[in-house]
């Protein structure tokens, strides 16, 4: 017996909403109420991550590396939006010399490992601040949808297109706060 999406999506948001309320189970124990592996709910033929691994990692890592990028446009916004500059133009630069930065150095987080937190041409140091925003968004983006395939009983694509909404809202509240605590410093 299949339901529809809507209703056991809804049973698995009140079953969720029950349970943080009681905090007598754990997440498997939701996992298999949601996915209908418990005794009294008909098994629900959803695929999951034990069912296609391949398809769970690559896209969970595809949304780490889309994290980081994100975390990446984070920074220009974090740095340019207070300064009234553009967005678009000109593009990655080193903040003392101004030397543009070349692609290859621009990838997230591996850029900077690669350069050992230094600009290529003048040497001078490149915040560690801009490898953590990026790291982190990667996480929160894997993270997010990680969370989700656990707790939900949904396709691993209608997941992955769930995650994205919190895990932008959260990085606009990031890039806020980091806007917000540079004006205070």
């Amino acid at each position: 017996m299949r339901l529809p999406l809507c209703r056991r999506f809804k049973s698995c948001v009140s079953l969720a909403i029950a349970v943080w309320r009681q905090r007598k189970t754990n997440c498997y124990q939701l996992k298999n109420a949601c996915t209908g592996r418990g005794k009294d709910s008909p098994t629900l033929p959803i695929p999951d991550m034990e069912q296609d691994p391949i398809l769970f990692a690559i896209l969970s890592l595809w949304l780490l590396a889309f994290g980081a990028c994100v975390g990446s446009f984070l920074n220009v916004l974090v740095y340019r939006l207070p300064l009234r500059k553009s967005l678009s133009y000109p593009p990655s630069h080193c903040p003392a010399c101004g030397h543009p930065i070349r692609w290859y150095d621009n990838l997230p987080v591996f850029g900077w490992i690669k350069l050992r937190g230094k600009c290529r041409d003048c040497k001078s140091p490149i915040s560690v601040r801009y490898p953590c925003v990026e790291g982190f968004c990667g996480l929160l983006f894997g993270g997010v949808y990680i969370l989700l395939v656990q707790l939900c009983p949904l396709s691993l694509w209608v997941l992955f297109g769930l995650s994205l909404l919190p895990s932008l809202l959260s990085a606009t509240v990031l890039a806020i706060g980091l806007i917000a605590y540079d004006k205070k410093n």
